[in-house]
């Protein structure tokens, strides 16, 4: 996944990240995932994980997730298994973690 955060993108409004704890606010967005000049994408860091959180459609709040260990393979964001090499996640569905 290639992310942009040059001198032409505009940061990016806060993005919320709904849990079954309540909502958490993970700062504004720093990282431009669709090219537009907006950034919409948070990368948070978790001991041996990083998570790209992306807010594509601006309304400040997370629509999708992914995962990755410290070599760069992608895993499911919700189990940390990683993903096959059609980017199968656990529940069998292909593509980014929607968050909900």
């Amino acid at each position: 996944m290639e992310f942009d955060n040059g001198p032409d993108v505009q940061p990016g409004a806060a993005i919320a990240l709904d849990t079954s704890h309540g909502s958490v606010d993970l700062g504004a967005a720093t990282y431009d995932s669709d090219h537009d000049g907006q950034a919409d994408s948070v990368i948070v860091l978790d001991d041996d994980h990083e998570y790209v959180v992306t807010d594509a459609d601006h309304d400040g709040h997370a629509d999708s997730m992914h995962a990755y260990d410290v070599n760069g393979h992608e895993l499911d964001p919700k189990t940390g298994a990683p993903l096959g090499a059609l980017g199968r996640r656990a529940d069998g569905r292909s593509g980014p973690e929607r968050c909900t």
